[in-house]
Formats: C-alpha cells, sequence, structure tokens
C-alpha cells in the first residue's frame, strides 16, 4: 500500500524533468503572441530596408505588414525550442554524472551539447524565416536543417570509428569529438552555400539522411547488443509524415486553412529528431560481438 501512495506522480515528474525546456517556451509564447497580435500593421520588415521577400513554397497567408508574417509556421517552430533546451539539460546531466557511461553519446557531453545547439539553430532559423520572409533568415533555416542531419552522421561515423579500432567499447573523448565537431563546421560551412532556392540541396539533404539512416543500421545490426528500436521506428515514422506534409504543401495550398501542412512538418520533423536522439541515448554496446 505505501508503494501505491508514494509512486510519483507522471505529470509531476515530466514537468520537473522539462522545467528548463518549458520555461523557454513559456518565454517564447510571452513575445510571440504580442508581437503577433499586436504588431500586425506595422510594416516592420520594410522599415529595416529588408522589401525584398525571400521566394517562398510555403503556402501560408502572409501578414506582410505584420512583425510575425506567417503565424502558424513561425509558431510551430517552438517544437524545435522545446526539444533542443531539453536535450541541452542532458548534456548537463551527463557532464556532471555520466562520463563513464557505456552509451558514447552519454559518456561525451559534448555531443549532446551539439545536438542541442543544431536544434536551437534551426528554431532561431525558421522562426525567423517565417516570421520575416526574407532570404538571409532562409539561409539560416537552410543551414539548420543541414545541420541536424550532418552532425548525427559524423556523430556516427565516429561510433563505427570506435568499434573497428577500440574494440566497440565507448570512451570519453574529448580529442576524438572535438575533430568531428571541427568537421561538422567544415562541411557545414560548405553545405549552406546551398539552402532551398538552390535545387541541388535537394539532392544533399535526401543524401545525408540515407547516409545517416544507412550508417545507424549498419552499426545497429553489427555492434550493438541492444537498443530501444521503437524510438527508431516512430522517428522514421515522423520523418515519412513530415516529408509528405512538406511536399503537399506545394501542391494543394488554402492560405486561409486552419490546417497549414508546413506548420505541421515542423512539429514532425521536431519530434523525428528527438526520438532518433533517444534512440542513441539508449543503445548499449559493451562487448564486442563475436
Amino acid at each position: 500500500m505505501n508503494y501505491i501512495y508514494n509512486r510519483p506522480n507522471p505529470l509531476r515528474q515530466f514537468l520537473y524533468e522539462k522545467r528548463i525546456a518549458i520555461i523557454a517556451c513559456v518565454l517564447f509564447i510571452v513575445i510571440y503572441y504580442p508581437l503577433n497580435f499586436w504588431y500586425k500593421h506595422t510594416g516592420f520588415w520594410y522599415t529595416l530596408g529588408a522589401d525584398s521577400l525571400a521566394t517562398t513554397f510555403v503556402c501560408e497567408l502572409q501578414f506582410l505588414n505584420g512583425v510575425i508574417r506567417q503565424p502558424m509556421s513561425t509558431f510551430t517552430n517552438i517544437f524545435f525550442l522545446f526539444f533542443g533546451v531539453d536535450i541541452m539539460s542532458k548534456a548537463l546531466t551527463d557532464y556532471r554524472t555520466n562520463q563513464g557511461h557505456h552509451n558514447m553519446l552519454i559518456a561525451n557531453f559534448q555531443y549532446s551539447v551539439m545536438f542541442g545547439m543544431c536544434m536551437l539553430v534551426l528554431f532561431a532559423g525558421s522562426t525567423l524565416y517565417h516570421a520575416s520572409v526574407i532570404n538571409i533568415f532562409a539561409q539560416m533555416d537552410m543551414g539548420g536543417i543541414f545541420a541536424c542531419a550532418l552532425f548525427p552522421l559524423l556523430f556516427t561515423f565516429h561510433k563505427l570509428y570506435a568499434a573497428r579500432f577500440y574494440d566497440n567499447k565507448p570512451y570519453f573523448s574529448l580529442v576524438g569529438s572535438g575533430l568531428v565537431v571541427v568537421m561538422f563546421f567544415v562541411f557545414q560551412g560548405f553545405l549552406t552555400s546551398y539552402y532551398w532556392e538552390d535545387e541541388v540541396a535537394y539532392y544533399i539533404i535526401p543524401m545525408l539522411y540515407f547516409l545517416l539512416i544507412g550508417s545507424t543500421g549498419y552499426y545497429n545490426l553489427y555492434y550493438v547488443q541492444k537498443s530501444e528500436r521503437n524510438r527508431l521506428f516512430i522517428s522514421l515514422i515522423c520523418t515519412s509524415v513530415a516529408v509528405f506534409l512538406y511536399f503537399y504543401d506545394w501542391y494543394y495550398c488554402d492560405e486561409m486553412s486552419y490546417f497549414q501542412p508546413h506548420a505541421l512538418w515542423h512539429i514532425f520533423s521536431a519530434f523525428s529528431m528527438y526520438y532518433f536522439y533517444m534512440f542513441l541515448r539508449s543503445e548499449h554496446n559493451v562487448q564486442l560481438r563475436g
């Protein structure tokens, strides 16, 4: 009976564990709603000299004189904020307690920092782009998308290297992770020269994604004893739905509808990234398979 009464309340536990991410989202809402409802007729972006709109395939109706020109597509970026901050919180916990962990991602807190930063850059770029619909933020938005595909791929390559040369034993590696971060910024700098106005981007992103899924599958098949693969399955489902919604928005457009596929693309993409990250945290590979 005591066990029943002393069980932690799931909602209370969730609120406690996600408190930093929740606070960040509340602050975003506090800023978003006044800007959206009280400043729709200021011509804000025009006053900054940003009067050339970026070419956009997003269907949502634009409030061209407002501070936030595409409200729904702007607001739904809150999911990138929530998960990005939550990942950064996990990095802090890993730094304090888990540097000897059997999982390479958990053992190297700096990797979670980078995962979180990638999502926060995507949040910032996508939010500013949909709020302004101008070119410079379109490039920032695309840079965030590239980052969220590229960094997990480079991290997976590090795991494969460890499996090949370090008997598949996870270890804390400031030098190795530092090289991965340097490589990330080099490749990221190259990739961000292509954004969604350049058709090359539509080949690069799928290539990065399929390389990531392929290398992850190979690593899990040969080097992982167990993992919570349901998280990977959820991530893949969310990715499939997100891609469908992204292209659906191009061909079936209703600017006035409350159903905006591009806004939903943000939500499913954020869940896909987060569940993939949580899947990586679930990998157990203490011993090399014979």
